[in-house]
């Protein structure tokens, strides 16, 4: 369902409201508004996470940029800091959506892309036990 709204959860924390905007199995994406709390983390925890959030988006505007001929020294400084620092975050199944019911679904780490775009995908391992959901 087009344009559906879900709140984005890493563990206990909000990250923002995501619209759904399409999806193409097995990706889904939207727009996301960051939670103020990111802009002004409150705690390390927030903090590690806006980071996590920056570097994805760094990483996939200089990927955008890239034309593919060579290296590209600044595209993978960011993904090495990334790697260094947030691993934990891309592996984890701490993420989720709550959809306008309450109905809470596990995700895959989301992607951020460009602005305010926004890719992610059901988590097929912790998502068997939730209700069925369209692609």
């Amino acid at each position: 369902m087009d344009r559906e709204r879900y709140d984005l959860f890493y563990g206990s924390l909000r990250v923002g409201t995501v619209i759904r905007r399409d999806a193409d199995f097995p990706n889904l994406w939207g727009s996301i508004l960051y939670d103020a709390s990111l802009s002004e983390p409150p705690s390390p925890e927030v903090a590690r996470l806006a980071k996590f959030i920056a570097l994805g988006q760094k990483s996939i505007q200089l990927l955008n940029m890239w034309d593919g001929r060579g290296p590209s020294p600044e595209l993978d400084a960011v993904n090495a800091e990334m790697e260094s620092t947030c691993l934990d975050f891309v592996d984890s199944e701490e993420w989720y959506l709550v959809d306008g019911r309450g109905h809470r679904s596990p995700i895959l780490c989301p992607v951020p892309r460009d602005g305010d775009e926004i890719v992610w995908r059901w988590n097929p391992a912790l998502h068997l036990n939730s209700s069925n959901r369209d692609c």
